[in-house]
């Protein structure tokens, strides 16, 4: 009589419990937010909150993004506050707004750009509480959403 092997029977106890740990914490997590979120196109799926184990740091943004997108030509010129933080304009920004041309406020030559972008046609510039509040002091508004965000057009 074959008597099995302890060493054996550790493993294949430890492959079992690992398995059942990437079930748990990635593999079900995920399938909950496909399940929950089925039948959405890409643009509604990088608004939403994100798996419970990857959250979306980025949803706000693109919700930003995606408006912004919705009342400016594609031939504009869209001025944005830095990106250079987690939850940034840079990426969503750049994947969403394209082919618009994106000045973002960590550029070196922002404010020469934008000094000169009062003058072009189709200028728009991202407005947030406390970053360039006097660029859209006197101009129409349109609100992007409840935190203070909001785009005035500069030539008008």
């Amino acid at each position: 009589m074959v008597r099995p092997d302890p060493v054996r029977r550790l493993l294949r106890v430890i492959i079992v419990l690992n398995l059942g740990t990437l079930w748990l914490v990635f593999l079900m997590p995920r399938l909950e937010f496909m399940g929950a979120h089925r039948g959405l196109d890409l643009e509604q799926l990088k608004t939403t909150r994100g798996a419970p184990d990857m959250p979306n740091l980025y949803a706000e943004t693109y919700r930003i993004s995606q408006r912004v997108r919705s009342v400016t030509p594609e031939s504009a010129t869209i001025f944005l506050p830095p990106g250079d933080r987690a939850g940034s304009f840079r990426a969503p920004a750049t994947q969403t707004l394209f082919p618009r041309r994106l000045v973002f406020g960590d550029a070196a030559d922002f404010r020469r750009r934008l000094k000169r972008a009062k003058k072009t046609p189709q200028a728009y510039f991202v407005f947030r509480p406390g970053w360039f509040p006097e660029v859209c002091r006197e101009k129409p508004r349109v609100r992007l959403n409840d935190q203070g965000f909001g785009l005035c057009r500069l030539d008008g």
